[in-house]
């Protein structure tokens, strides 16, 4: 298993020229690669298409849909009095309808604050041998604007990480250590 540094960019561009510049840094040109990465749900691990068999991020929507409907269920008390039955139903449902909406956009994120999954855009790995190797291609992908700079081990073929899963959640290098300084308790 080979120890790679990965930043992701918004463009090809930005990806290219920062893997030059990694490259003059000392990195051999087999241990730099340059790949998209699709947006999540687009990876077509299924037969049917995506790469989740359900939307982790629509797992809240029903604590939003409960707190939608007893808002409009409180607001029925008001519409009861000035439109009737109907309204009050309607206002139950639309309540509903919104909060299960605002539910669906929460847990985008975990505890830490870590992207709970990895966004679209053009990553750029390199393959590190050591602590220092790390250090210099971390320093190399932040000065050229890589964001979601991550460690991972996995395999390295031909200049290539063969093994590179995009649904795995990623261990950035900017995280907070759990047991380190600064560490929630």
């Amino acid at each position: 298993m080979a120890r790679i540094i990965a930043g992701m960019f918004t463009t090809q561009d930005e990806a290219a020229a920062t893997r030059d510049a990694v490259v003059r840094q000392g990195f051999a040109e087999d241990d730099v690669c340059t790949f998209f990465n699709n947006a999540p749900g687009q990876h077509a691990e299924f037969p049917t298409g995506g790469d989740e068999a359900i939307d982790p991020q629509a797992t809240e929507a029903h604590g939003g849909a409960a707190r939608g409907a007893a808002i409009g269920a409180a607001a029925m008390g008001l519409a009861g009095l000035t439109a009737g039955p109907l309204g009050a139903a309607a206002m139950a449902g639309v309540g509903g309808y919104v909060g299960g909406l605002a539910g669906m956009g929460s847990g985008t994120q975990d505890e830490h604050g870590t992207p709970a999954r990895r966004p679209a855009g053009v990553m750029v790995a390199v393959r590190v041998g050591d602590q220092e190797g790390a250090q210099r291609a971390i320093e190399a992908l932040r000065a050229h604007g890589a964001e979601n700079i991550e460690e991972a081990e996995g395999q390295w073929e031909n200049g290539d990480w063969v093994d590179f899963d995009p649904v795995s959640y990623p261990h950035l290098v900017d995280q907070p250590s759990l047991h380190g300084p600064g560490a929630p308790r």
